[in-house]
């Protein structure tokens, strides 16, 4: 787990999408490489976290019907881990997007910002703040958008924090 949590891979994977590669790692956790069932591995946290990674990989190469987060959510509430639980369930209201299921979206994103802000997630909460802008922007609902997204830029000031690596 250490080796595929390490700063170089994480670049190579999020920075430079290399989704694939990411993908046919984490299904090395997995029986017969099948992402369906349940990780080969004990601690639930663990499980969560590949999970959850194995969700937004086959998000990010569009096999939207087989990105299962339900699994990394759930066993992220078992472990207490509020920061997977909250990154699992903005993940979750991404691919609810690219569905075009708008409330469903706005449903699990609310959660998620809940989340975020009973812990102090900021950086989370500000990726919740654009999800909820895209939400809004798909649904006509501009000026929402447009509030969401001037949340999302101030915690964007306040922390340094840019966005697909433009600063704000």
């Amino acid at each position: 787990m250490q080796k595929i949590q390490r700063r170089k891979e994480y670049f190579l994977i999020h920075k430079l999408g290399a989704w694939d590669t990411d993908l046919a790692i984490i299904q090395n956790f997995f029986p017969d490489g099948d992402v369906q069932k349940e990780p080969l591995v004990s601690k639930i946290e663990a499980k969560s976290f590949l999970i959850a990674e194995a969700g937004l990989s086959m998000k990010n190469l569009g096999r939207l019907k087989e990105a299962n987060t339900a699994f990394a959510i759930e066993g992220a509430r078992k472990t207490g881990r509020q920061d997977i639980e909250a990154e699992s369930l903005i993940e979750l209201a991404r691919i609810r997007i690219e569905q075009g299921k708008y409330p469903e979206a706005e449903s699990v994103i609310n959660q998620a910002l809940r989340i975020c802000q009973r812990c102090g997630y900021r950086l989370y909460e500000a990726n919740c703040y654009n999800v909820l802008s895209q939400i809004y922007l798909k649904t006509t609902r501009s000026k929402e958008a447009k509030g969401y997204q001037t949340k999302a830029h101030v915690i964007a000031q306040e922390t340094g924090y840019s966005f697909m690596g433009v600063k704000r």
